[in-house]
């Protein structure tokens, strides 16, 4: 982890010393080496997390990943306009770049999970067999065992609820801002009740979310929340009824994020307990297909 929050540091960095307009090429490839590296980052923390925590603790660890996932958008969203309007976007990509020792403190200061096996080695061996052992190990094993665990049909069921959990919710996000353009919003109305009540509604529900699996479990906070989150889209029919109304506006933005929230918490401590402590980089894959699912909506 250490290492990539390094080189992801140095990345941004790079980036920011970029401009678009004499070197595009290299801004578009210091762009992809941060992408690159910001998702191996989160595969990295996600298994860090899923090692570290017992798995009646992944509801109360998912809503602490979601919380520090929200003021990170915070602080690279309106911290990073605030700071290019002060001192330019080559500071400003500074700043965020100074922003990754938070993670490389905060991982100095964690303990190392125990109880994981250590990954086996082939001293002597050639490169191909090392790959080899590496690629079953990584790609082939963890779908072995969780089909060993699950059965050949439940893992398509598995498969087919983390792909659609998500979908009608992103589908439905997709389209609210057509909706409020249509409605007469402004888009600096949207973007103040987003950016205030929308993401203090989502911490909120990031909270209630991981409450509730500690409460009754990960099954009934995924029922619950993924209830809610279906409701809140009337909001959407009630908005367009209500028309130009700022109140109603930020009635339905908390309540989709809120709701959104919950189901949030409660999805990613359930992916989190799909996988064995020592097979966590499985959970990219889950979460990988949650993400294909985001985009397509």
């Amino acid at each position: 982890a250490l290492v990539i929050q390094f080189l992801l540091a140095l990345a941004i960095l790079a980036l920011g010393m970029t401009d678009p307009r004499i070197d595009p090429v290299a801004t578009a490839l210091a762009a992809v080496v941060v992408a690159f590296l910001s998702a191996s980052q989160d595969i990295v923390i996600d298994a860090y997390r899923i090692e570290l925590l017992r798995p009646e603790e992944q509801g109360a660890g998912a809503a602490a990943t979601q919380w520090g996932y929200r003021f990170g958008l915070l602080a690279s969203g309106a911290g990073a306009l605030y700071a290019a309007s002060y001192g330019g976007w080559s500071f400003a990509y500074g700043l965020m770049a100074v922003l990754m020792l938070v993670g490389m403190v905060t991982v100095l200061l964690t303990p190392e999970p125990g109880g994981v096996r250590p990954p086996e080695s082939l001293p002597g061996h050639s490169a191909a067999a090392r790959i080899k052992l590496w690629l079953g190990r990584a790609v082939v094993s963890p779908f072995y065992e969780m089909y060993q665990r699950a059965g050949g049909v439940q893992l398509v069921a598995i498969a087919v609820f983390i792909v659609l959990f998500k979908f009608g919710d992103a589908l439905a996000a997709s389209m609210s801002n057509p909706l409020y353009v249509a409605l007469g919003f402004t888009k600096v109305e949207v973007a103040t009740i987003s950016k205030i009540y929308g993401v203090i509604a989502t911490l909120v529900g990031v909270a209630l979310g991981g409450v509730l699996v500690a409460r009754v479990g990960v099954f009934r906070a995924l029922l619950v929340g993924g209830g809610l989150q279906a409701l809140s889209n009337l909001m959407y029919a009630v908005q367009f009824w209500a028309g130009h109304d700022v109140g109603v506006l930020t009635v339905t933005i908390a309540a989709e994020n809120v709701t959104g929230g919950m189901a949030s918490s409660a999805f990613v401590a359930y992916l989190s307990n799909l996988c064995s402590r020592d097979r966590s980089l499985s959970f990219a894959r889950c979460s990988a297909r949650r993400r294909c699912c985001f985009f397509c909506g």
